[in-house]
């Protein structure tokens, strides 16, 4: 990412536009991977305490990183027109 959007290495010769896309959705996807990860790593440490009274924060932190994968844009059935990482994946 940072190759795009400072025009080094690999993509020194390569157009503005391409650079500027790459720059901007590289660091967008990737930040979105990386908060998603740790919202699932999250709710594994809430599971690994093995306190039932704190049954309700691994369930919603499993849900914020869907929620972080999927995007609004997906809607119920996955038949939507998502733009983060889900609709990448597809």
């Amino acid at each position: 990412t940072s190759a795009a959007c400072l025009g080094t290495g690999e993509l020194a010769g390569a157009p503005e536009i391409t650079r500027k896309e790459l720059c901007k959705k590289g660091s967008a996807y990737q930040n979105i991977w990386m908060y998603t990860v740790w919202e699932m790593e999250d709710a594994i440490d809430d599971c690994v305490r093995n306190d039932i009274s704190y049954n309700g924060g691994s369930v919603h932190a499993w849900d914020e990183a869907w929620a972080f994968y999927a995007g609004s844009l997906e809607g119920k059935d996955g038949s939507g027109s998502g733009r983060l990482t889900y609709a990448l994946a597809e």
